[in-house]
């Protein structure tokens, strides 16, 4: 009982993952740096005002923050582009091996067909004659086959 609720935590837990990867990439995306940039220009406003340094800093670490959003999108965005170059570099090496393939066949000329169509109608020929020749070969053997008991017994 105990590992089942232990297993079921962990599918929540890995369920709530999913869906929060998607809502981080949306949040660093647009939400996040929309917000800092806002507070930042407050901050810098009241930076201007009066004559403490506190706000300044303030706004550097925001803006750090602003790049740091920038940098997770740009390595979430390549992480895709590889993933979407790797696919298009496999379709591409299929295509070039169909593409082979097809000239390969296309490469075949009509004499090359007809001499196929040939050596097939010299095969078929070949099979008819045999089957013709096996069946007068039966013929012949059923023919001298005694019938009567008396030419079996003379035979033997």
């Amino acid at each position: 009982m105990h590992t089942d609720a232990v297993t079921k935590v962990i599918t929540q837990l890995n369920n709530i993952n999913r869906l929060s990867q998607k809502g981080i990439i949306f949040w660093n995306t647009l939400i996040l740096p929309i917000c800092i940039a806002i507070f930042v220009t407050h901050l810098l406003e009241k930076a201007s005002k009066s004559e403490g340094i506190g706000y300044s800093v303030w706004a550097i670490v925001l803006v750090v923050l602003i790049l740091h959003c920038f940098v997770v999108i740009m390595q979430y965005r390549g992480s895709k582009l590889d993933t979407m170059i790797t696919e298009y570099q496999e379709k591409t090496l299929l295509l070039r091996e169909v593409r082979s393939e097809f000239k390969e066949f296309e490469s075949l000329s009509k004499a090359d067909l007809k001499n196929f169509s040939a050596q097939r109608s010299a095969l078929r020929f070949a099979i008819s004659s045999l089957s013709y020749a096996i069946g007068k070969l039966r013929n012949n053997i059923n023919e001298s086959k005694p019938t009567t008991t008396e030419e079996k017994k003379e035979l033997m």
